[in-house]
């Protein structure tokens, strides 16, 4: 007579919770003495929740000649956010259960259909939700569908059966199940709506992967229910960032940029872009009626290099640049016509540029010169000892355009000729400039001139009129091969000649002076500010 002893089967289960999948380490001890110490792990999507009710189930099989049949249950709860199902899968790392011992082996059910009374010996095999056994092999093992898109929790009822006889070896059998609940995500039509100002819209996922790219006003994108996009504009170059429109969905305006999330029906979304204003020929009707008070200030841009420049209604009742001028003549040596430059005919530069410091007499100099020194900005500190600096334009100046020293121009170049050594008469003025068409260079006396300008500033004169609001010119020195005295002084040119060595132009000290009428040596590069004509 064979001695009955009664086999363990012991199934342990540990569920974290980490990206994708859920693992079930199913064990079978066929010995009272022996145990299995196994784990598993679920990992979910940020989108899915899989929870386990009992991470330690046991059951207890006593065999018989004929095979005796037990189960364990796991209730596995799975939950969707933000879509219209999901599918649980099932698959075995291997369908067979291993002994660790002997090597022998128990395999899955051949067919499915079984029930407790009807399970044959020696195999095992998986029941879903109360139903009949099936093999263990990769299915899927439920679906669920809604048009809701927020499903409510659904807890599912795994079943592990086993029958054995007194046949099987005395071993602890295992394998490991896998499961993975995928959500089905609801994606709902969005038409998308430009206006000409835009050429195309990029539609970018939350990895910075375009999920779609509308070339044509009123096309549709397929997006996922409560996904954030980025939507990405190419604007023409006459137009800047504008305004984000919503039908459904939620978003905001960020730089030139738009950030999108998805409602929960379809809808559209409206991009408009703003056309830019442009400095040159721009009306005194138009300027009046964006300036309308002292102290009021819009970005008005140069359509020569696209660059832009704030302006402002002066005390004077004129309206000013309050930004030095950053125009590249090297760069834009092209062409210069009246249409675009303050000049009467059109004008070809020559290229050099003005780096060598030497101070020769400026009629023997046959070429415009200019020094860019980059981007760069005056870092606000005054110093009668040129204490201040210049830096770039994103670290001390904290990107106020304002403080941006823009070029230096020797005054041939501020004039926008090729060679001025005919003006060397005191009070010669010329009625041309390198500033944008329908802007010039401040007389040396007069309405537009720095020295009436300055009438209206002077009685309240301290270390913060020249630099601060409204005026907010820059102590950027002026440029002798060098940077020279930065934080100490400023020189911007007039449209007038003092000799034929220099020319008139606006000069203040750190601290200290203002000389709206000073003059300056014409070869030095100095700053330029334009005046409404």
């Amino acid at each position: 007579m064979r001695k009955v002893i009664q086999k363990s089967i012991v199934f342990i289960l540990v569920a974290v919770a980490l990206a994708n999948l859920a693992d079930y380490i199913y064990a079978s001890a066929l010995t009272s003495a022996a145990t299995s110490s196994l784990s598993m792990f679920a990992t979910i999507t940020p989108s899915m929740t899989v929870v386990i009710d009992d991470t330690n189930p046991t059951l207890n099989i006593i065999p018989s000649s004929n095979g005796t049949f037990d189960s364990a249950s796991v209730n596995v709860s799975a939950y969707s956010n933000g879509s219209v199902g999901y599918t649980l899968t099932m698959t075995p790392s291997n369908t067979s259960l291993t002994g660790s011992s002997t090597g022998a082996t128990i395999p899955t059910l051949q067919t499915g259909g079984y029930t407790s009374d009807t399970f044959p010996a020696n195999y095992w095999g998986v029941s879903v939700d109360s139903g009949t056994y099936s093999p263990a092999a990769a299915t899927n093992l439920i679906t669920v569908s809604s048009s809701n898109p927020d499903i409510a929790s659904n807890t599912h009822t795994v079943d592990l059966g086993v029958s054995l006889d007194l046949t099987a070896a005395l071993d602890t059998y295992s394998t490991t199940l896998n499961f993975s609940a995928t959500a089905t995500t609801q994606t709902y039509p969005i038409t998308f709506t430009f206006d000409s100002g835009i050429t195309s819209l990029a539609i970018k996922d939350a990895n910075n992967v375009t999920k779609a790219t509308i070339s044509t006003s009123g096309n549709s994108a397929n997006l996922d229910f409560a996904g954030t996009y980025t939507i990405v504009p190419t604007y023409g170059t006459a137009y800047l960032p504008g305004t984000i429109t919503l039908a459904s969905g939620s978003g905001f305006v960020n730089s030139d940029t738009y950030t999108y999330t998805v409602g929960s029906n379809a809808g559209a979304v409206a991009v408009t872009s703003t056309p830019k204003i442009y400095m040159q020929n721009i009306s005194q009707a138009s300027l009046a009626t964006l300036m309308p008070n002292v102290g009021d200030e819009v970005t008005l841009y140069d359509n020569r290099d696209e660059k832009p420049y704030t302006v402002a209604k002066l005390a004077d009742g004129n309206y000013w640049m309050t930004q030095n001028l950053d125009h590249d003549i090297v760069a834009e040596a092209n062409y210069y016509t009246p249409q675009n430059t303050d000049i009467p005919s059109a004008w070809t530069p020559s290229t050099a540029t003005y780096a060598t410091g030497d101070d020769t007499w400026i009629g023997s100099r046959t070429a415009p010169e200019s020094y860019d020194p980059g981007d760069l900005c005056w870092d606000g500190e005054l110093n009668w000892n040129n204490g201040g600096t210049l830096d770039t334009a994103t670290t001390a100046c904290g990107n106020d355009k304002h403080m941006h020293i823009g070029n230096f121009y020797n005054w041939t170049a501020a004039v926008a000729m090729n060679d001025s050594s005919s003006y060397t008469a005191d009070g010669t003025d010329t009625d041309q400039s390198i500033c944008p068409a329908g802007w010039r260079l401040p007389t040396d006396s007069g309405a537009k001139s720095f020295d009436n300008l300055w009438s209206y500033y002077s009685s309240s004169f301290d270390a913060n009129t020249m630099m601060n609001s409204p005026l907010y010119f820059t102590y950027a020195g002026n440029w002798i091969g060098w940077n020279y005295v930065v934080g100490r002084h400023s020189v911007y040119w007039s449209s007038v000649v003092t000799d034929r060595d220099s020319a008139h132009g606006l000069f203040f000290e750190a601290l200290w002076r203002v000389y709206p009428q000073a003059g300056d040596y014409r070869i030095y590069g100095s700053s330029v500010r334009c005046v409404a004509r």
